[in-house]
């Protein structure tokens, strides 16, 4: 009896030991696949294209977690039998980062990367995003070379992912959750169900200047880019919960006019975009949530007695309590269903997104 457990023993580990080499195996090939697909989408030329892995992110929520890392150590292993397909080694891109005083986020966006121009001994910048995908992660790469901007993308799906990587980061669920009930149906009449994108008429987005923790003190710059032209406010959801509109605010309405918050179609307007104000970390820290509320429109005039706190950077209340957040929606509701104007013209296109950032002490 105790010979033939040891042997049942025995199997049961090859069998695990097994399932892990599978596991393992599946997502090396997954990766290189996809490393390979970028590769071949290069131009046509055979030689070696440098380049710089840059970092990747869970969704649109510009947070990282254990499965970035995993991926990462994967594609440099991918890379070295991938023809056309050099990395630049990581200490060597931060030192190029740290003599331009750049930083990786800066090297996302492919506006950006056009500006720079070629920068040394590097041909592109490899960043992306990810998602879960039933058993798997849906990995969307893209490729942006540094002499012109052009962008290729390839999109698969990451299978024989660990147990013990973590794929989601760790605060994202409790962020989602405060999102999906309290944030994104500002202007439905009725909340959005779990997966339910914003109700928008148009495509707006909304993303910081960077990828990485900001910490106190340090500056921030938003992007905001629409398929319209149109008329934005933009609020902030510190992770305290205190809600305050951010843009326009005080600062800048001493030199603008009320109706000059508004963005031309296409193009990526930062904010701020001038020195009127500074937007600057500071505590509490945490998961912090930026949401933009456009229309085609211009906004209804906003009221003192709207405010919980009159200010530079005007206070609702707090969106945990369903007071603030009933105000925040009348607000939205009220300004885009009765825009200025005549009343006889077509009602305003709205649209809303939001993104978020993780801040430090």
């Amino acid at each position: 009896m105790r010979k033939k457990l040891c042997v049942w023993t025995f199997s049961l580990l090859w069998v695990v030991s097994l399932m892990v080499t599978t596991l393992a195996d599946q997502f090396s090939e997954d990766v290189e696949k996809l490393t390979r697909e970028l590769s071949d989408k290069m131009h046509a030329t055979t030689s070696p294209i440098a380049v710089g892995l840059g970092s990747f992110f869970y969704g649109d929520s510009k947070m990282s977690s254990d499965f970035a890392v995993h991926f990462a150590a994967e594609v440099e292993n991918a890379a070295t039998n991938v023809p056309r397909f050099t990395l630049v080694n990581r200490s060597r891109l931060d030192e190029i980062l740290r003599e331009l005083d750049l930083q990786m986020s800066d090297l996302i966006d492919p506006d950006t990367v056009k500006r720079l121009g070629r920068i040394q001994g590097l041909d592109a910048m490899l960043t992306g995003q990810y998602s879960l995908w039933g058993k798997g992660v849906r990995v969307k790469a893209e490729l942006i070379h540094i002499e012109d901007a052009r962008m290729v993308a390839v999109t698969e799906v990451i299978g024989g992912i660990p147990d013990n990587v973590t794929v989601k980061p760790p605060q994202y669920e409790v962020q989602r959750q405060r999102i999906e009930e309290k944030v994104r149906d500002w202007i439905s009449e009725e909340p959005a169900r779990e997966g339910q994108a914003p109700k928008s008429d148009f495509r707006i987005t909304i993303e910081p200047d960077r990828a990485v923790a900001y910490r106190e003190g340090e500056e921030l710059t938003l992007y905001v880019k629409s398929d319209v032209d149109c008329y934005i406010e933009v609020y902030d959801i510190a992770p305290d919960g205190a809600t305050h509109l951010i843009f326009p605010n005080e600062y800048w309405e001493k030199r603008h006019s009320r109706h000059e918050n508004f963005i031309r179609a296409g193009v990526r307007m930062p904010l701020p975009y001038d020195d009127s104000f500074r937007l600057e970390i500071f505590p509490p820290y945490g998961v912090e949530t930026l949401k933009v509320v456009a229309s085609t429109k211009p906004f209804g005039a906003r009221t003192r007695a709207f405010y919980e706190q009159k200010g530079a950077f005007p206070r609702f209340g707090n969106i945990d309590e369903p007071e603030t957040v009933k105000a925040l929606k009348h607000r939205t509701r009220s300004v885009l269903a009765q825009p200025e104007g005549d009343p006889s013209e077509a009602p305003a296109k709205v649209a809303q997104t939001y993104c978020t950032i993780l801040t430090k002490p």
